[in-house]
Protein backbone atom coordinates (compact mmCIF):
# COMPACT_ATOMS: atom_id res chain seq x y z
CA UNK A 1 0.00 0.00 0.00
CA UNK A 2 1.18 3.51 -0.77
CA UNK A 3 1.38 5.58 2.44
CA UNK A 4 0.61 9.27 2.67
CA UNK A 5 3.60 11.44 3.49
CA UNK A 6 2.62 11.84 7.13
CA UNK A 7 2.59 8.07 7.63
CA UNK A 8 6.26 7.63 8.50
CA UNK A 9 6.81 4.30 10.18
CA UNK A 10 8.64 4.15 13.51
CA UNK A 11 11.40 1.63 14.08
CA UNK A 12 14.37 1.44 16.41
CA UNK A 13 16.33 -1.40 14.88
CA UNK A 14 16.65 -2.99 11.47
CA UNK A 15 14.89 -6.14 12.64
CA UNK A 16 11.87 -4.23 13.90
CA UNK A 17 11.82 -2.17 10.71
CA UNK A 18 11.57 -5.27 8.55
CA UNK A 19 9.23 -7.18 10.82
CA UNK A 20 6.63 -4.52 11.56
CA UNK A 21 4.79 -1.68 9.86
CA UNK A 22 3.21 0.10 12.80
CA UNK A 23 3.82 3.07 15.15
CA UNK A 24 2.69 5.95 12.96
CA UNK A 25 3.79 9.33 14.35
CA UNK A 26 1.12 11.99 14.42
CA UNK A 27 1.12 15.63 15.36
CA UNK A 28 1.48 16.27 19.07
CA UNK A 29 -1.91 16.12 20.80
CA UNK A 30 -1.11 18.56 23.60
CA UNK A 31 -3.02 21.85 23.64
CA UNK A 32 -1.61 24.64 21.53
CA UNK A 33 -0.93 27.92 23.28
CA UNK A 34 -1.69 31.19 21.53
CA UNK A 35 1.35 32.58 19.76
CA UNK A 36 2.55 36.17 19.56
CA UNK A 37 3.52 37.35 16.08
CA UNK A 38 7.26 37.22 15.51
CA UNK A 39 8.98 40.30 14.12
CA UNK A 40 11.27 39.62 11.13
CA UNK A 41 13.25 42.82 11.73
CA UNK A 42 14.27 41.85 15.24
CA UNK A 43 18.04 41.76 15.64
CA UNK A 44 19.41 38.24 15.25
CA UNK A 45 16.24 36.96 13.55
CA UNK A 46 16.41 35.49 10.05
CA UNK A 47 13.39 36.63 7.97
CA UNK A 48 11.62 34.28 5.56
CA UNK A 49 8.73 35.66 3.49
CA UNK A 50 6.06 33.73 1.59
CA UNK A 51 3.48 35.48 -0.60
CA UNK A 52 0.53 33.24 -1.48
CA UNK A 53 -0.81 35.86 -3.92
CA UNK A 54 2.31 35.66 -6.12
CA UNK A 55 2.37 33.58 -9.34
CA UNK A 56 3.27 29.93 -8.87
CA UNK A 57 5.20 27.38 -10.91
CA UNK A 58 4.68 23.60 -10.86
CA UNK A 59 7.05 21.43 -8.87
CA UNK A 60 8.76 18.79 -11.03
CA UNK A 61 11.58 17.22 -9.00
CA UNK A 62 11.17 13.53 -8.18
CA UNK A 63 13.49 11.16 -6.34
CA UNK A 64 15.29 8.12 -7.69
CA UNK A 65 17.57 5.70 -5.86
CA UNK A 66 20.56 3.74 -7.15
CA UNK A 67 20.86 -0.04 -6.77
CA UNK A 68 24.41 -1.00 -7.72
CA UNK A 69 24.33 -4.78 -8.04
CA UNK A 70 21.69 -7.38 -8.72
CA UNK A 71 22.56 -9.19 -5.48
CA UNK A 72 20.72 -6.40 -3.62
CA UNK A 73 17.50 -7.83 -5.04
CA UNK A 74 18.39 -11.52 -4.83
CA UNK A 75 15.31 -13.52 -3.71
CA UNK A 76 14.96 -14.05 0.06
CA UNK A 77 18.23 -12.28 0.87
CA UNK A 78 18.80 -9.84 3.72
CA UNK A 79 19.78 -7.13 1.24
CA UNK A 80 16.58 -7.67 -0.71
CA UNK A 81 14.50 -7.26 2.44
CA UNK A 82 16.22 -3.97 3.29
CA UNK A 83 15.92 -2.66 -0.27
CA UNK A 84 12.27 -3.67 -0.33
CA UNK A 85 11.59 -1.82 2.92
CA UNK A 86 13.41 1.31 1.72
CA UNK A 87 11.53 1.34 -1.59
CA UNK A 88 8.18 0.79 0.10
CA UNK A 89 8.67 3.60 2.60
CA UNK A 90 10.32 6.11 0.30
CA UNK A 91 8.37 5.31 -2.88
CA UNK A 92 10.84 6.95 -5.28
CA UNK A 93 9.78 7.79 -8.81
CA UNK A 94 12.49 5.45 -10.11
CA UNK A 95 15.00 2.88 -9.02
CA UNK A 96 18.10 3.09 -11.21
CA UNK A 97 19.57 -0.36 -11.81
CA UNK A 98 23.22 0.68 -12.09
CA UNK A 99 24.68 -2.60 -13.35
CA UNK A 100 27.98 -3.60 -14.94
CA UNK A 101 30.81 -6.13 -14.79
CA UNK A 102 33.20 -3.55 -13.33
CA UNK A 103 33.76 -4.55 -9.71
CA UNK A 104 30.74 -6.88 -9.84
CA UNK A 105 31.39 -10.52 -8.90
CA UNK A 106 27.70 -11.38 -8.81
CA UNK A 107 26.93 -11.25 -12.52
CA UNK A 108 24.43 -8.42 -12.75
CA UNK A 109 24.45 -8.31 -16.56
CA UNK A 110 24.50 -11.26 -18.99
CA UNK A 111 27.20 -12.51 -21.37
CA UNK A 112 30.14 -11.74 -19.09
CA UNK A 113 31.82 -14.46 -21.14
CA UNK A 114 31.19 -14.09 -24.86
CA UNK A 115 28.47 -16.43 -26.06
CA UNK A 116 27.39 -17.47 -22.54
CA UNK A 117 24.00 -15.93 -21.86
CA UNK A 118 22.75 -16.05 -18.26
CA UNK A 119 19.98 -13.65 -17.30
CA UNK A 120 19.22 -15.25 -13.92
CA UNK A 121 20.38 -12.45 -11.63
CA UNK A 122 19.19 -9.59 -13.82
CA UNK A 123 15.81 -11.29 -14.27
CA UNK A 124 15.48 -11.67 -10.49
CA UNK A 125 16.25 -8.00 -9.93
CA UNK A 126 13.81 -6.79 -12.58
CA UNK A 127 11.11 -9.22 -11.46
CA UNK A 128 11.46 -8.05 -7.83
CA UNK A 129 10.80 -4.43 -8.80
CA UNK A 130 7.95 -5.34 -11.11
CA UNK A 131 6.34 -7.41 -8.36
CA UNK A 132 6.11 -4.39 -6.07
CA UNK A 133 5.15 -2.00 -8.92
CA UNK A 134 8.31 0.07 -8.45
CA UNK A 135 9.18 2.07 -11.59
CA UNK A 136 12.81 1.63 -12.63
CA UNK A 137 15.26 2.06 -15.48
CA UNK A 138 18.29 0.03 -16.49
CA UNK A 139 21.72 1.61 -16.77
CA UNK A 140 24.22 -0.77 -18.39
CA UNK A 141 27.36 0.98 -17.18
CA UNK A 142 29.74 -0.29 -19.86
CA UNK A 143 30.27 -3.14 -22.29
CA UNK A 144 31.40 -6.61 -21.18
CA UNK A 145 35.18 -6.87 -20.83
CA UNK A 146 35.59 -9.03 -23.93
CA UNK A 147 34.47 -6.12 -26.15
CA UNK A 148 37.58 -4.08 -25.25
CA UNK A 149 41.05 -4.18 -26.79
CA UNK A 150 44.36 -4.11 -24.93
CA UNK A 151 44.37 -0.30 -24.88
CA UNK A 152 41.05 -0.14 -23.06
CA UNK A 153 39.03 0.97 -26.09
CA UNK A 154 36.08 -0.79 -27.67
CA UNK A 155 37.53 -3.17 -30.25
CA UNK A 156 34.78 -2.32 -32.73
CA UNK A 157 35.14 1.39 -33.58
CA UNK A 158 31.79 1.34 -35.40
CA UNK A 159 30.09 0.52 -32.05
CA UNK A 160 27.86 -2.03 -33.79
CA UNK A 161 29.03 -4.84 -31.50
CA UNK A 162 27.89 -3.01 -28.37
CA UNK A 163 24.72 -1.84 -30.15
CA UNK A 164 23.86 -5.43 -31.06
CA UNK A 165 24.43 -6.49 -27.45
CA UNK A 166 22.06 -3.81 -26.15
CA UNK A 167 19.46 -4.63 -28.82
CA UNK A 168 19.49 -8.23 -27.64
CA UNK A 169 18.81 -7.10 -24.08
CA UNK A 170 15.79 -5.19 -25.40
CA UNK A 171 14.67 -8.31 -27.24
CA UNK A 172 14.99 -10.44 -24.11
CA UNK A 173 12.98 -8.08 -21.91
CA UNK A 174 10.48 -6.58 -24.30
CA UNK A 175 9.93 -8.96 -27.23
CA UNK A 176 10.11 -12.44 -25.75
CA UNK A 177 13.70 -13.26 -26.76
CA UNK A 178 16.48 -12.79 -29.31
CA UNK A 179 18.71 -14.66 -31.75
CA UNK A 180 22.47 -14.79 -31.03
CA UNK A 181 25.47 -14.74 -33.39
CA UNK A 182 25.19 -18.49 -33.95
CA UNK A 183 21.56 -18.34 -35.00
CA UNK A 184 20.33 -19.75 -31.68
CA UNK A 185 17.10 -18.27 -30.38
CA UNK A 186 17.00 -17.47 -26.65
CA UNK A 187 13.43 -17.46 -25.35
CA UNK A 188 12.50 -15.32 -22.33
CA UNK A 189 8.75 -14.95 -22.48
CA UNK A 190 9.17 -11.36 -21.23
CA UNK A 191 7.21 -8.61 -22.95
CA UNK A 192 7.41 -4.91 -22.08
CA UNK A 193 9.52 -5.43 -18.97
CA UNK A 194 11.94 -2.49 -19.35
CA UNK A 195 10.67 0.72 -20.89
CA UNK A 196 13.52 3.13 -19.97
CA UNK A 197 17.23 2.62 -20.66
CA UNK A 198 20.31 4.71 -19.89
CA UNK A 199 23.29 4.27 -22.21
CA UNK A 200 26.71 3.82 -20.56
CA UNK A 201 28.02 5.58 -17.44
CA UNK A 202 30.51 8.45 -17.21
CA UNK A 203 32.07 8.10 -20.68
CA UNK A 204 34.15 11.19 -19.94
CA UNK A 205 36.30 9.17 -17.53
CA UNK A 206 37.91 5.73 -17.59
CA UNK A 207 36.98 4.51 -14.13
CA UNK A 208 34.10 2.35 -15.39
CA UNK A 209 36.08 0.48 -18.06
CA UNK A 210 36.61 -3.26 -17.28
CA UNK A 211 39.95 -3.25 -19.16
CA UNK A 212 43.38 -1.61 -18.69
CA UNK A 213 43.19 2.15 -19.17
CA UNK A 214 46.37 4.24 -19.10
CA UNK A 215 44.82 7.14 -17.18
CA UNK A 216 41.34 6.51 -15.75
CA UNK A 217 40.98 10.17 -14.78
CA UNK A 218 41.41 11.31 -18.38
CA UNK A 219 38.53 11.52 -20.86
CA UNK A 220 37.95 7.94 -22.01
CA UNK A 221 35.75 8.70 -25.01
CA UNK A 222 35.49 12.08 -26.66
CA UNK A 223 32.02 13.62 -26.82
CA UNK A 224 31.65 13.33 -30.60
CA UNK A 225 32.46 9.61 -30.44
CA UNK A 226 30.09 9.04 -27.57
CA UNK A 227 27.34 10.82 -29.50
CA UNK A 228 27.94 8.34 -32.31
CA UNK A 229 27.90 5.40 -29.86
CA UNK A 230 24.61 6.71 -28.46
CA UNK A 231 23.05 7.05 -31.93
CA UNK A 232 24.19 3.63 -33.18
CA UNK A 233 23.13 1.90 -29.97
CA UNK A 234 19.73 3.50 -29.49
CA UNK A 235 18.86 3.05 -33.18
CA UNK A 236 19.54 -0.69 -32.83
CA UNK A 237 17.52 -0.86 -29.62
CA UNK A 238 14.57 1.02 -31.10
CA UNK A 239 14.62 -1.23 -34.15
CA UNK A 240 13.65 -4.01 -31.71
CA UNK A 241 11.20 -1.94 -29.68
CA UNK A 242 10.38 1.57 -30.94
CA UNK A 243 8.45 2.42 -27.76
CA UNK A 244 11.43 2.52 -25.39
CA UNK A 245 12.82 5.66 -23.78
CA UNK A 246 16.60 6.26 -23.80
CA UNK A 247 18.90 8.87 -22.31
CA UNK A 248 22.43 9.94 -21.43
CA UNK A 249 25.25 10.98 -21.47
CA UNK A 250 25.56 10.26 -17.71
CA UNK A 251 28.75 12.30 -17.41
CA UNK A 252 30.69 12.62 -14.16
CA UNK A 253 30.21 15.35 -11.59
CA UNK A 254 33.18 17.40 -12.77
CA UNK A 255 31.70 20.28 -14.82
CA UNK A 256 32.41 19.65 -18.49
CA UNK A 257 29.85 21.72 -20.33
CA UNK A 258 31.67 21.55 -23.71
CA UNK A 259 31.33 17.74 -23.54
CA UNK A 260 27.57 18.01 -23.09
CA UNK A 261 27.31 20.72 -25.76
CA UNK A 262 29.06 18.52 -28.34
CA UNK A 263 27.02 15.47 -27.36
CA UNK A 264 23.67 17.28 -27.59
CA UNK A 265 24.67 18.97 -30.85
CA UNK A 266 25.83 15.77 -32.55
CA UNK A 267 23.16 13.21 -31.63
CA UNK A 268 20.40 12.47 -34.11
CA UNK A 269 18.45 9.81 -32.22
CA UNK A 270 15.84 10.87 -29.63
CA UNK A 271 17.11 11.92 -26.20
CA UNK A 272 14.32 11.33 -23.71
CA UNK A 273 16.33 12.65 -20.78
CA UNK A 274 19.72 14.28 -20.34
CA UNK A 275 21.61 12.92 -17.35
CA UNK A 276 24.67 13.91 -15.38
CA UNK A 277 26.07 13.38 -11.88
CA UNK A 278 26.73 15.61 -8.89
CA UNK A 279 28.91 15.08 -5.83
CA UNK A 280 29.80 18.20 -3.89
CA UNK A 281 33.40 17.32 -3.08
CA UNK A 282 36.13 14.80 -3.82
CA UNK A 283 38.16 14.73 -0.61
CA UNK A 284 37.35 14.18 3.04
CA UNK A 285 39.68 17.05 3.96
CA UNK A 286 37.56 19.71 2.25
CA UNK A 287 35.74 21.92 4.79
CA UNK A 288 32.00 22.27 5.23
CA UNK A 289 32.03 25.69 3.55
CA UNK A 290 33.30 24.14 0.31
CA UNK A 291 30.37 21.71 0.24
CA UNK A 292 27.74 24.44 0.21
CA UNK A 293 29.84 26.65 -2.07
CA UNK A 294 29.82 23.88 -4.69
CA UNK A 295 26.06 23.38 -4.34
CA UNK A 296 25.38 27.06 -4.90
CA UNK A 297 28.22 27.62 -7.36
CA UNK A 298 30.06 26.15 -10.31
CA UNK A 299 29.58 22.46 -9.68
CA UNK A 300 25.78 22.38 -9.37
CA UNK A 301 23.83 25.62 -9.74
CA UNK A 302 25.98 27.15 -12.48
CA UNK A 303 26.15 23.82 -14.27
CA UNK A 304 22.38 23.35 -14.27
CA UNK A 305 21.88 26.82 -15.77
CA UNK A 306 24.55 26.18 -18.41
CA UNK A 307 23.16 22.78 -19.43
CA UNK A 308 19.63 24.10 -19.72
CA UNK A 309 20.94 26.87 -21.97
CA UNK A 310 22.76 24.30 -24.12
CA UNK A 311 19.61 22.22 -24.57
CA UNK A 312 17.60 25.30 -25.47
CA UNK A 313 20.19 26.34 -28.06
CA UNK A 314 20.79 22.92 -29.61
CA UNK A 315 17.33 21.34 -29.38
CA UNK A 316 14.94 24.31 -29.12
CA UNK A 317 11.85 22.37 -30.23
CA UNK A 318 12.39 19.40 -27.90
CA UNK A 319 11.45 19.12 -24.25
CA UNK A 320 14.35 17.18 -22.72
CA UNK A 321 14.11 16.81 -18.92
CA UNK A 322 17.29 17.12 -16.91
CA UNK A 323 18.11 14.14 -14.69
CA UNK A 324 20.82 14.19 -12.03
CA UNK A 325 20.67 10.44 -11.60
CA UNK A 326 23.66 10.15 -9.29
CA UNK A 327 23.60 12.70 -6.53
CA UNK A 328 25.77 11.99 -3.53
CA UNK A 329 28.13 13.74 -1.23
CA UNK A 330 31.79 12.78 -1.71
CA UNK A 331 32.50 10.97 -4.96
CA UNK A 332 35.92 9.54 -4.08
CA UNK A 333 35.38 5.99 -2.85
CA UNK A 334 38.52 5.64 -0.79
CA UNK A 335 39.49 5.74 2.88
CA UNK A 336 39.01 7.56 5.12
CA UNK A 337 35.23 7.44 4.84
CA UNK A 338 33.73 10.93 4.95
CA UNK A 339 30.92 10.67 7.52
CA UNK A 340 29.23 13.93 6.55
CA UNK A 341 27.05 12.30 3.93
CA UNK A 342 25.00 10.63 6.67
CA UNK A 343 25.66 12.94 9.63
CA UNK A 344 24.11 16.17 10.86
CA UNK A 345 25.32 18.17 7.87
CA UNK A 346 23.52 15.78 5.52
CA UNK A 347 20.11 17.05 6.68
CA UNK A 348 20.94 20.59 5.55
CA UNK A 349 22.62 19.31 2.40
CA UNK A 350 19.65 17.24 1.17
CA UNK A 351 17.11 19.98 1.93
CA UNK A 352 19.19 22.63 0.16
CA UNK A 353 19.99 20.54 -2.91
CA UNK A 354 16.35 19.47 -3.33
CA UNK A 355 15.22 23.09 -3.01
CA UNK A 356 17.71 24.22 -5.66
CA UNK A 357 16.61 21.49 -8.08
CA UNK A 358 12.95 22.45 -7.65
CA UNK A 359 13.73 26.12 -8.22
CA UNK A 360 15.49 25.31 -11.49
CA UNK A 361 13.12 22.69 -12.87
CA UNK A 362 15.38 19.63 -12.61
CA UNK A 363 13.20 16.57 -13.05
CA UNK A 364 15.19 13.93 -11.12
CA UNK A 365 17.23 13.82 -7.91
CA UNK A 366 18.98 10.44 -8.05
CA UNK A 367 20.14 9.65 -4.50
CA UNK A 368 23.30 7.54 -4.59
CA UNK A 369 23.38 4.76 -3.43
CA UNK A 370 20.85 2.69 -1.46
CA UNK A 371 23.50 0.45 0.12
CA UNK A 372 26.93 1.87 0.89
CA UNK A 373 28.84 3.35 3.79
CA UNK A 374 28.55 6.45 5.99
CA UNK A 375 29.98 8.60 3.20
CA UNK A 376 26.71 8.40 1.25
CA UNK A 377 23.91 5.85 1.36
CA UNK A 378 20.59 5.02 2.93
CA UNK A 379 21.77 1.83 4.64
CA UNK A 380 25.12 0.24 5.48
CA UNK A 381 26.09 -2.46 2.97
CA UNK A 382 27.67 -4.63 5.68
CA UNK A 383 25.44 -4.29 8.75
CA UNK A 384 22.34 -3.28 6.74
CA UNK A 385 21.52 -0.70 9.41
CA UNK A 386 19.52 2.22 8.07
CA UNK A 387 21.12 5.65 8.39
CA UNK A 388 19.10 8.53 9.92
CA UNK A 389 19.22 10.53 6.68
CA UNK A 390 16.83 7.99 5.14
CA UNK A 391 13.94 9.39 7.14
CA UNK A 392 14.43 12.86 5.71
CA UNK A 393 14.37 11.46 2.17
CA UNK A 394 11.08 9.73 2.99
CA UNK A 395 9.52 12.88 4.39
CA UNK A 396 10.70 15.18 1.59
CA UNK A 397 9.57 12.74 -1.10
CA UNK A 398 6.05 12.55 0.29
CA UNK A 399 5.80 16.22 1.28
CA UNK A 400 6.89 17.65 -2.09
CA UNK A 401 5.78 15.43 -4.96
CA UNK A 402 5.75 16.72 -8.54
CA UNK A 403 2.60 18.62 -9.43
CA UNK A 404 2.43 21.01 -6.49
CA UNK A 405 2.33 24.78 -6.98
CA UNK A 406 5.66 26.30 -5.96
CA UNK A 407 5.22 29.65 -4.23
CA UNK A 408 7.93 32.33 -4.29
CA UNK A 409 9.80 32.50 -0.99
CA UNK A 410 12.63 34.78 0.06
CA UNK A 411 15.36 33.97 2.57
CA UNK A 412 18.88 35.06 3.41
CA UNK A 413 22.37 33.61 3.11
CA UNK A 414 22.80 30.55 5.28
CA UNK A 415 19.24 29.32 4.83
CA UNK A 416 17.50 27.56 1.93
CA UNK A 417 13.71 27.80 1.70
CA UNK A 418 11.07 26.05 -0.40
CA UNK A 419 7.31 26.67 -0.31
CA UNK A 420 4.55 24.95 -2.26
CA UNK A 421 0.78 24.45 -2.23
CA UNK A 422 -0.75 21.00 -2.56
CA UNK A 423 -2.78 20.48 -5.76
CA UNK A 424 -6.05 20.77 -3.84
CA UNK A 425 -4.84 24.05 -2.26
CA UNK A 426 -5.64 22.68 1.20
CA UNK A 427 -2.07 22.70 2.54
CA UNK A 428 0.93 24.98 2.37
CA UNK A 429 4.22 23.17 2.86
CA UNK A 430 7.62 24.67 3.51
CA UNK A 431 11.12 23.28 3.91
CA UNK A 432 14.08 25.06 5.45
CA UNK A 433 17.70 23.99 5.29
CA UNK A 434 20.03 25.57 7.84
CA UNK A 435 23.41 25.64 6.06
CA UNK A 436 25.10 28.35 8.12
CA UNK A 437 28.66 27.25 8.89
CA UNK A 438 30.19 28.20 12.21
CA UNK A 439 33.83 28.55 11.14
CA UNK A 440 35.53 28.44 7.72
CA UNK A 441 37.71 25.52 8.81
CA UNK A 442 34.87 23.37 10.19
CA UNK A 443 34.89 19.81 8.91
CA UNK A 444 31.81 17.87 10.01
CA UNK A 445 30.86 20.74 12.28
CA UNK A 446 27.54 21.45 13.95
CA UNK A 447 26.55 24.63 12.15
CA UNK A 448 25.01 27.69 13.78
CA UNK A 449 21.64 27.92 15.51
CA UNK A 450 19.30 30.47 13.91
CA UNK A 451 16.05 32.08 14.98
CA UNK A 452 13.70 32.29 12.02
CA UNK A 453 10.60 34.40 11.56
CA UNK A 454 8.41 33.16 8.68
CA UNK A 455 5.93 35.74 7.41
CA UNK A 456 3.12 34.44 5.21
CA UNK A 457 0.99 36.92 3.29
CA UNK A 458 -2.41 35.84 2.03
CA UNK A 459 -2.96 32.95 4.44
CA UNK A 460 -6.69 32.15 4.89
CA UNK A 461 -8.19 33.29 8.19
CA UNK A 462 -8.90 29.69 9.18
CA UNK A 463 -5.23 28.72 9.29
CA UNK A 464 -4.09 28.79 12.92
CA UNK A 465 -1.49 26.05 13.41
CA UNK A 466 1.38 24.33 11.69
CA UNK A 467 2.84 20.86 12.00
CA UNK A 468 6.63 20.93 12.11
CA UNK A 469 9.07 18.06 11.53
CA UNK A 470 12.64 18.84 12.58
CA UNK A 471 15.72 16.91 11.47
CA UNK A 472 18.63 18.03 13.64
CA UNK A 473 21.07 16.72 16.25
CA UNK A 474 18.28 15.29 18.39
CA UNK A 475 16.70 13.47 15.45
CA UNK A 476 20.11 12.12 14.50
CA UNK A 477 20.52 10.56 17.94
CA UNK A 478 17.34 8.46 17.90
CA UNK A 479 17.66 7.49 14.20
CA UNK A 480 14.05 7.38 13.18
CA UNK A 481 11.33 9.48 11.63
CA UNK A 482 10.90 12.90 13.18
CA UNK A 483 7.76 13.41 15.24
CA UNK A 484 5.51 16.28 14.20
CA UNK A 485 5.04 19.11 16.67
CA UNK A 486 1.99 21.38 16.51
CA UNK A 487 2.96 25.04 16.61
CA UNK A 488 0.61 28.04 16.75
CA UNK A 489 0.77 30.75 14.11
CA UNK A 490 1.02 34.39 15.12
CA UNK A 491 -1.61 36.66 13.56
CA UNK A 492 -1.38 40.25 12.35
CA UNK A 493 -4.00 42.17 10.34
CA UNK A 494 -2.44 41.23 6.98
CA UNK A 495 -0.09 38.33 7.63
CA UNK A 496 0.52 35.20 9.65
CA UNK A 497 3.86 34.44 11.24
CA UNK A 498 5.69 31.38 12.51
CA UNK A 499 8.70 31.55 14.84
CA UNK A 500 11.18 28.68 14.77
CA UNK A 501 14.52 27.95 16.39
CA UNK A 502 16.82 26.01 14.05
CA UNK A 503 19.53 24.24 16.04
CA UNK A 504 22.58 24.21 13.76
CA UNK A 505 22.76 22.13 10.57
CA UNK A 506 19.20 20.89 10.07
CA UNK A 507 16.21 20.43 7.82
CA UNK A 508 12.72 21.51 8.84
CA UNK A 509 9.48 20.54 7.08
CA UNK A 510 6.32 22.50 7.83
CA UNK A 511 2.73 21.72 6.92
CA UNK A 512 0.04 24.40 7.37
CA UNK A 513 -3.58 23.29 6.83
CA UNK A 514 -5.41 26.07 5.02
CA UNK A 515 -8.96 24.96 5.82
Amino acid sequence: MRHKWTNLLCASTLLSIIATASCIPRAATTSVQAAQPCVPTTAGTVPVTVNLAAPTTPTVTAFAVNIQQADELAPNSAKQRVDHYILQQMQPAYARLHFSVHGDTFGSIPEIVQGQWDFTHLDNAVAALRAEHQPFFLNVRSAPAWMFNSQGNLRDPSFNEFATYMARLVGWYNKGGFTDDNGVYHHSGHYGWITTWEIWNEPNSGYEIPAPVADPSATWMQAANFARLYDVTTAAMRAVDPTIQTGGPTVSSYPDNPYIQTFVHDIREPLNFLSFHFYAIGAQSEPDTEIFNEVLGQRLLDRIVAIQKIVQQEKPTEHIPLWIDELGFNEIARLPVDPRGTSLLAYAYVATVFTLLEEHGVALYGQFPVLGDAQQSLANYQTLAIYPIFWLYVNVNHAFPPGMAMVPVSSTTGLSALAALTPDKKHLRLMLGNIRVKAPTDNNGTGVAQQVCITIAGLPSGAHTAQVWTYDAQTLKHNGPATAQTVALGQTPRTSTLALNLGGYSATIIDIPLQ
